[in-house]
Parts: C-alpha cells; structure tokens; sequence
C-alpha cells in the first residue's frame, strides 16, 4: 500500500513539473491559430517598402500631411488587397510551420520561466523591488530558449507571407533557404531578432506580473494564479501593449531583414537589391522615410501581440491550473 502512495506521489510530482511545460504548448497552439490572420497583415504591411508616392514624404513635409498620406496604405487596404488578389487563404500563408513550431516552443518558453522565476524569487524573498529584476530575467532568459525553435520559424513564416503567389508555400520557401544559406539561412536575423524578442518578453512579464499584482489586490484574490480570465486577459493585454511600444523601431527594422533574402523575397523589397544588413537597413527607412518609418505598424503589432498574450496567458494558466488539479 505505501508503495502504491509513493508511486501516486511520483506522478503527481511529476506531472506538477511539466505542467507548464503541456500548458504553454497548448497555449501557443490555441493563439497561433487564433490570430494568424492578425499577424499576416503586420508583416506584409511592415515588410515591403513603402510605396513610392510616399517616398521621402517625412523629409519633405510635416507629419500631419504625412500622417494625411499614410491613410490610403493603411493595415485595412493591406488586408482588403490580400483578401482581393488571394482570397481568405491568404491570411494564413505559413500557418502549418507555425503550428508544428509553436507546441513545442511555447512550451520551453514557460517552462524555463516558471523555473527561473520560482528559484530566483527565493532567492530574492522580502526585496519588493527585486522581483521586477526577477521577472526581467527570467521573461528574458525563456525567449532565448525558445528562440532556438522560434527563429526558424518566424523565418520561414515571414518570407512565406509576404508572396503573393498562391504557388508559393513554406516547403517550398524551406527548400529555398536551404539551398542558398544552408542551415545559417533559418537563423537570419537571430541576433537582431533577439535584440527584439528578448527585450520584449522581459518587459511583458514585468508588466504582466505587475498588473496582475495590482489586480489581485483590488480584487482581493489570494492566490494570483486563480484570478478571473477577464482580469488576467486584460493584464495580459495591457502589458503587450507596453512591451511594443518600446521595442517597435528595432522590430521594424528585424522584420525587413528576414524577408530580404535574395530570390525569396527579393522582389517584394525596395528594388532588386535590398540592403544587406540591418544597419543599411535602419539607414535606408530614416532616409526614405524618416523617424515615423521605425513605428511602420506599431498598432498593429500592439493590438496583435496584446490579443495574442491575453489569449496565451489566459489558456495556459487554465491548463496549468486544471493540470495541477489531476495531480492533487
């Protein structure tokens, strides 16, 4: 009998371990698929140049005419031009990488935060101000984990979603990265995209964490983690917001490099010589387009990346929660 309770104890234990692991897998499936469409408008609108009536605008004129202008190439006309020349398929070009990657990927992701954070908060016990520090670094340190997976990925999917040939789908763009880089090809932009993902994932657990806290004693709920989804969505959400805003010029600049691959996506870039790195990249936008290039759709990276961790967060604590149930 004493046998039998240890073995039970085992696998509870167990299962309480990767927990997190099994939620943030089916987290990042549950959104992937939920706001792909979202994100496709965001990268063909932040990927290709500007149109050339808009060329130079920000240097010849004043940001109200300029603002006046960007009215007519708008997220809602880049969305009605997919939908016109590619139907609604187009909304979901790469999907299928995204959903291979994304199970396992979000799944590193929390776990490495869940147990950096449990052992670093214990380190830090009773420092009120060291806990920010704590969820920096360990929001930090799970994007370079997951960024192992996640680069590839984004890779594939960006020069995926910027064609407009119906022919053109994410094994064939595979191949086509691998038989001009090899495998260095899916890791392009790593360095500049960790640049922006990491810094992102930190200050969106801060916020996070600190909104939660905030709103957990408003609602006076002891235990954080069974908030409301509505409370914890809307934390979720909030935090996105932030978390974009102050990474959406590098963002910019990361997402033009990784679809600037020669004879993939070439020919949907500022003439048929892109820039090849980000610096001449970064220098191209402030010339031909000035400060405001550099926050080309941050709206929609806002609203998308906001929706996207308010659904994330909100699905994993659930499935952590339940999780953690069966193995009480």
């Amino acid at each position: 009998m004493g046998l039998q309770v240890d073995e039970q104890e085992v696998s509870h234990s167990r299962l309480a371990t990767i927990a997190p692991f099994l939620a943030g897998a089916t987290a990042g499936l549950v959104c992937d698929a939920t706001v792909f469409p979202m994100d496709t408008i965001r990268v063909r609108y932040r990927g290709p140049a500007m149109p050339e009536e808009l060329r130079g605008a920000s240097n010849s004129t004043g940001l109200k005419k300029v603002a006046s202008r960007l009215q007519r190439y708008s997220l809602l006309s880049e969305a009605s031009a997919i939908l016109r020349t590619e139907g609604i398929r187009g909304f979901y070009k790469g999907l299928s990488v995204v959903m291979l990657t994304s199970c396992p990927a979000f799944g590193v992701y929390y776990l490495t935060y869940e147990a950096l954070k449990s052992r670093m908060s214990t380190m830090a016990a009773g420092k009120e101000w060291s806990q920010d520090v704590v969820h920096l670094t360990a929001g930090a340190l799970a994007n370079v984990c997951g960024m192992v997976i996640w680069t590839p990925q984004e890779v594939v999917k960006s020069q995926t979603q910027v064609q407009t040939q119906s022919s053109i789908n994410p094994s064939t763009v595979v191949r086509q990265i691998y038989s001009q880089n090899g495998v260095r090809g899916f890791y392009r932009g790593a360095v500049i995209g960790s640049l922006t993902w990491t810094p992102l994932s930190a200050i969106w657990f801060m916020s996070f964490e600190r909104l939660k806290s905030l709103s957990a004693r408003q609602d006076t709920v002891e235990n954080m983690d069974r908030m409301a989804p509505g409370a914890l969505a809307l934390s979720g959400f909030i935090a996105g917001v932030i978390a974009c805003t102050a990474t959406s010029p590098i963002d910019v600049v990361k997402t033009q490099y990784q679809v600037a691959g020669r004879g993939v996506a070439a020919s949907s870039l500022v003439g048929s010589s892109p820039p090849s790195t980000a610096v001449d990249i970064a220098g191209a936008l402030l010339r031909n387009e000035g400060p405001i290039g550099f926050f080309r759709g941050v709206c929609a990276k806002s609203v998308w990346y906001g929706t996207f961790m308010a659904i994330n967060i909100t699905v994993y604590n659930s499935v952590k929660l339940a999780l953690q149930e069966c193995g009480s």
